[in-house]
């Protein structure tokens, strides 16, 4: 949790790479509550710029976000030929969907 870092950080604490750490996240079974999730996930990342980036948080990477941006409609044909790439392109998707919105509303870009 890239907020909980951050929070962590200004309040004095340490962060340090731990190699054996585990990460799990949790996707939800239906691609409504995937798309759901995600748009959020992506939403959250121009909260955080807008909230930290004068501190010294990175930047996005907005080049490889418009590369995302132009895979994505180029493979909007081929949707029908798998369902496995219909979910990861939905995931995709409503993450940079998310993205966008959250530029607008926070007034910073964040593609």
């Amino acid at each position: 949790d890239h907020g909980f870092a951050w929070r962590a950080q200004l309040a004095g604490y340490r962060l340090a790479f731990a190699p054996e750490a585990l990460m799990r996240q949790r996707f939800r079974r239906t691609l409504w509550t995937l798309a759901r999730q995600q748009f959020r996930y992506g939403r959250s990342g121009a909260q955080l710029q807008r909230k930290y980036a004068r501190i010294g948080a990175p930047g996005p990477d907005n080049r490889e976000a418009l590369r995302i941006w132009r895979s994505l409609f180029r493979t909007v044909p081929h949707l029908w030929s798998s369902r496995e790439l219909r979910g990861h392109w939905i995931q995709l998707a409503t993450f940079r969907l998310g993205r966008l919105v959250g530029s607008v509303h926070q007034r910073v870009i964040c593609l």
